[in-house]
């Protein structure tokens, strides 16, 4: 699943964007130019596949924090997301056929979700949501599941469409009389949790956003001894970099990938390894080519070296569809900026990359085709802007001036 476009209106320092995305995707902006309300907008969005929609507000600092405060006159937020994706679902309900048992399956393009917010009476806010999922559908025998999983169809030829307003969920399809058989009924009992929360097997499947990672690392967590009964998962930030070392290094062929990769980019490097503490807690080494000593605490290595190690592992190692992070360049020197963004568009070939930087190494490198421009106003609104968009701006490129140093001259916030 990969964010195809966004659209938000009256959320955080925004007043209204709409942009579309692409595989590597670098918002780049001055401090306070709404970077990091971007990243909160995505967080929220995410959120909804667990929490409760109060929940997901007051993650947010409520709705007062929520909604744009400039604009106290409007009463209604609203988020509207579409994404592409690759998968394939099978009805929980397998018919019974004269010829056999067959299932039913839906190979999924493309989902359409969107949520407003009216917060008229602040002490009674009200949610309407609405998802529609393009779809084909396709009936099979049990010996058939393997094709089906494997073939692609050329287009959607049906659609199912999720209503949820004021926490009562409808759901309509092209082909009604199939769903109205796994649901039972269209009507379901109030909820203020989100479609991607709904109880119902079908529903929870067919809708869930899910598949998001954040990271915001500090290298100075990541080189800490971590407690070994946490989640082998990489936290946002980044501090169980040796648990997540330690599960990577027990398969032969990911140490080695591992392995590889960091030396690709920092070469004195050729070995990773971990270590129990007698306090049950777990640091990483490493080995380099300078020391005659077996490995090298984590404790002693530099914040930048941590800092791509942790970097590495969520581009190449989580399994997340978007991996979105913050200021990824922390503690790295220029020269080796050229090289992360290599990699981050090697990795972005399998899942989607959505990063925020205000460093003119990163806007050299990136490619103006892959740049977001976020900007705040005198009157403190923030918009988004792609400076490829920009005839000014290409006429700059022309003449020879980088994007980096545009960037630096603030010649890119030009209108």
């Amino acid at each position: 699943m990969a964010l195809n476009k966004i659209v938000v209106d009256n959320i955080k320092s925004f007043d209204h964007f709409d942009i579309s995305l692409g595989d590597f995707n670098v918002f780049i902006g001055g401090n306070a130019s709404g970077k990091s309300n971007f990243i909160s907008i995505l967080k929220f969005f995410s959120n909804l596949n667990n929490c409760s929609y109060y929940d997901c507000l007051y993650i947010e600092g409520g709705i007062e924090f929520f909604r744009n405060l400039l604009f106290s006159q409007r009463n209604i937020c609203s988020l509207k997301i579409e994404s592409n994706t690759a998968s394939k679902h099978i009805d929980p309900i397998i018919n019974s056929t004269k010829d056999g048992f067959t299932f039913q399956g839906l190979d999924i393009f493309s989902k359409f979700y969107s949520i407003d917010i009216d917060y008229s009476f602040i002490d009674d806010i009200s949610f309407k949501e609405y998802l529609k999922i393009y779809c084909s559908k396709s009936t099979f025998k049990p010996e058939e599941i393997e094709l089906f999983f494997k073939n692609k169809s050329k287009e959607p030829t049906d659609y199912i469409t999720f209503s949820h307003i004021n926490g009562i969920l409808r759901v309509y399809s092209s082909f009604k009389e199939r769903i109205d058989s796994v649901l039972g009924k269209k009507k379901y009992p109030k909820s203020d949790y989100s479609i991607f929360n709904y109880p119902h097997f079908y529903i929870a499947s067919l809708s869930r956003f899910d598949r998001f990672s954040f990271f915001d690392i500090d290298p100075r967590l990541s080189k800490k001894a971590i407690q070994i009964t946490g989640k082998s998962k990489l936290d946002e930030d980044g501090s169980n970099l040796a648990l997540v070392i330690n599960r990577i290094i027990q398969k032969s062929q990911d140490k080695e990938r591992l392995i590889n990769i960091l030396s690709d980019i920092l070469p004195f490097i050729h070995n990773v390894a971990t270590s129990s503490l007698t306090d049950r807690s777990m640091l990483f080494f490493v080995k380099e080519h300078f020391l005659n000593i077996d490995h090298f605490p984590s404790s002693l290595i530099s914040d930048g070296t941590a800092n791509l190690m942790a970097l590495i592992i969520a581009l190449f190692f989580d399994t997340s569809d978007v991996t979105i992070i913050e200021e990824p360049e922390r503690s790295i020197h220029p020269s080796l900026i050229k090289k992360l963004i290599e990699m981050m568009k090697d990795a972005s070939r399998k899942k989607q990359i959505i990063i925020t930087t205000h460093n003119p190494e990163i806007v050299k490198y990136a490619g103006i085709e892959n740049i977001y421009l976020i900007t705040r106003n005198k009157k403190g609104i923030s918009s988004i802007e792609k400076p490829n968009d920009s005839k000014k701006i290409k006429e700059f490129l022309k003449n020879d001036i980088g994007i980096d140093e545009l960037y630096i001259d603030n010649i890119l916030e030009l209108k």
